[in-house]
């Protein structure tokens, strides 16, 4: 299907920014109990330097992870997309010739707009049709664009580093 790229970039996602707050917590804090723990991220200033470096750091961590995972599974969501809507034809009646069509993906659903399962298909091909094959190459050109430029003279900027697996094969 098309929902499992998207269920893969979140749980990574989420482990990595779990790991990061791991890392922040047991970074030089000698905390005795959880009152500790609240005590200290009640008095932190949200604004300070490290937190906001490491939130940069583990944003663009994530974002690598979804261009990965994206450019590794649009073929396949893609494919899977498009044979949702695939119907293949057989022979009903041989005598008059009779023919229905039933979907590839589920031969239970006619392909008719009579059958109400076949109707509301067309709802999901065009979200996951919107969202893969035509939105995520554009997400990727306007990221290779954005870091164009750094690319190009060699000073490789943070979002360019996290978008190197986009470019990298072709420096």
């Amino acid at each position: 299907g098309a929902l499992w790229p998207i269920a893969f970039i979140l749980l990574g996602c989420s482990a990595l920014a779990f790991h990061a707050l791991g890392v922040w917590l047991v970074s030089d804090r000698k905390l005795a109990s959880v009152d500790d723990l609240r005590n200290d991220l009640s008095t932190m200033a949200i604004g300070t330097r490290e937190v906001r470096s490491s939130c940069v750091r583990t944003t663009l961590n994530m974002l690598y992870w979804a261009v990965f995972v994206a450019y590794l599974a649009l073929p396949s969501a893609s494919r899977s997309i498009f044979k949702a809507k695939q119907c293949e034809s057989f022979l009903t009646n041989a005598l008059t010739r009779e023919r229905r069509s039933y979907l590839v993906a589920d031969p239970d659903v006619l392909c008719s707009d009579d059958d109400e399962n076949y109707g509301g298909l067309d709802v999901y091909f065009w979200g996951f049709f919107a969202l893969w094959p035509v939105c995520v190459p554009l997400i990727f050109l306007a990221l290779l664009l954005s870091i164009r430029k750094a690319v190009r003279v060699r000073r490789i900027t943070p979002l360019a580093r996290a978008c190197r697996f986009l470019w990298r094969d072709y420096d």
